[in-house]
């Protein structure tokens, strides 16, 4: 029987880079956790850049818009709207990361 209380894994590091939307959608992303830059807000006073959790991308095509491919990014905020990002449109992208459990499994792997 496990003792509580119970630890989980979470994130130890953030990996930060700019990146088109297009990229959100690719498969590898399917299973990541990562929040995106979505603006700039005043926070008493002061400009901040806010970002947030990601929890759903979509790339919808529709003959009739302008442009044809578009990305849908929903958000894990309830007040914050789905955004929608033409495909090269540049996005700073924070991916959270478990270095710590991996090297773990690598020293495992090896021992």
């Amino acid at each position: 029987m496990r003792p509580f209380p119970m630890t989980i894994a979470s994130p130890t590091t953030i990996l930060t880079r700019t990146i088109t939307a297009q990229h959100l959608v690719h498969p590898e992303k399917a299973n990541q956790v990562f929040i995106i830059e979505i603006d700039t807000i005043d926070d008493y006073g002061q400009e901040v850049t806010r970002s947030a959790l990601v929890t759903k991308c979509s790339a919808l095509y529709s003959r009739d818009s302008d442009p044809q491919d578009v990305i849908v990014v929903e958000f894990a905020h309830p007040r914050i709207e789905k955004r929608t990002y033409n495909p090269d449109d540049e996005i700073v992208l924070h991916e959270f990361t478990y270095e710590h459990l991996e090297e773990m499994d690598l020293s495992q792997m090896s021992g």
